[in-house]
């Protein structure tokens, strides 16, 4: 039983050491029926998050079933085609910029699952985006991070994964409030279609609910790929 339940609840030691409790990934949905929690000590508070097809509704009947609560419908856009022009306001980031990157994702972040959680504090949520985004500078998370400069100051970062298919992935991309509205995003993007993988597909995943963030992926040529929903279980 033990080990039924261990592959299907992945331990985040990271995720667990900014939410105070136990955190796991649910990747097999399929023993639910008679797993319905992670193994963890009496007294344990732990928290698991999983993804399921928005198509599969019978999957996000069970999970409801067993105390999973919808946080958030998650679109997964890409572009392919023509290369973007490179915006002029980016860079690499260098490691002076650590400092500056962590506070705008302190603060930028709003739509995210976290933020969306009832059960999570936003304070709690706006240090997890921080530190995924110092992550990158730890050589911990990401493969690039392009940074867009304006009136000498860092007013937006884009972070990068390499995806397994040679795809671009966009992790984390955030302008800090004072700046939005001038085409930083956008000229993050299309640096980094030039710079980093060059005329690759790019691919981006975004909340429903982000609308702002919608609208400039479609304006960029992104078309949505698929949808799924996000599900969080809080317990103890």
């Amino acid at each position: 039983m033990r080990a039924e339940c261990a592959a299907e609840f992945t331990p985040d030691a990271w995720l667990s050491g900014h939410l105070d409790k136990a955190a796991f990934h649910l990747s097999n949905e399929t023993g639910l029926v008679h797993h319905g929690r992670p193994m963890v000590a009496s007294g344990v508070s732990w928290f698991v998050d999983v993804k399921v097809q928005t198509s599969d509704t019978r999957k996000l009947r069970q999970l409801e079933d067993h105390g999973f609560h919808l946080i958030d419908t998650n679109l997964q856009l890409t572009r392919t085609g023509e290369a973007l022009e490179p915006g002029g306001q980016a860079r690499h980031a260098k490691k002076s910029d650590a400092k500056r990157v962590a506070e705008i994702a302190r603060t930028a972040f709003h739509y995210d699952r976290f933020h969306a959680d009832p059960e999570i504090e936003d304070e709690m949520a706006n240090e997890i985006k921080a530190s995924w985004a110092s992550n990158f500078f730890k050589g911990q998370r990401g493969e690039w991070m392009v940074v867009a400069e304006l009136e000498g100051d860092v007013a937006g970062f884009l972070q990068l994964l390499r995806g397994g298919d040679g795809a671009l992935l966009i992790d984390l991309v955030a302008v800090d409030e004072r700046y939005r509205g001038r085409g930083l995003a956008n000229s993050m993007i299309s640096w980094a279609n030039q710079h980093c993988l060059r005329n690759a597909p790019i691919r981006v995943g975004t909340q429903i609910a982000n609308v702002p963030s919608i609208r400039l992926y479609e304006g960029m040529g992104f078309k949505v790929d698929s949808a799924t929903y996000v599900l969080h279980q809080h317990g103890c």
